[in-house]
């Protein structure tokens, strides 16, 4: 038999506070297809493995427990940092509100003169 590895939330590796080479989960005997999934899985890029991990969240569960949102959020904070680092450009929420602002004001203008 084969290993899972289970951390606090019980769906993916919390994001580590300082490089350590120790495991920051429990071992769990699955099937070796399992761990030969969770294997090729642990070698992906970081970006990739939230994402991945983020799908098998969803797949499981309703999605209202506390454990899914956490991962689903961690996920897209993951998401969202690699996106920033890879070179996507970072817009002020003010300036992001006066566009919105904008748009619903011509959205409105338009509607009153039709």
């Amino acid at each position: 038999m084969a290993h899972l590895y289970r951390t606090h939330c019980g769906l993916i590796p919390p994001a580590p506070l300082a490089l350590s080479t120790e495991p920051r989960y429990t071992r769990l005997v699955v099937t070796s297809a399992t761990q030969s999934l969770l294997d090729a899985a642990l070698q992906l890029p970081a970006q990739e493995r939230a994402e991945f991990a983020a799908i098998l969240a969803d797949s499981v569960g309703d999605g209202t427990s506390t454990a899914e949102i956490d991962a689903a959020w961690l996920a897209e904070a993951k998401q969202r940092l690699a996106a920033v680092h890879g070179g996507v450009p970072v817009v002020d929420s003010d300036e992001v509100d006066r566009e919105l602002d904008r748009i619903v004001d011509a959205a409105t203008g338009a509607q009153h003169a039709g």
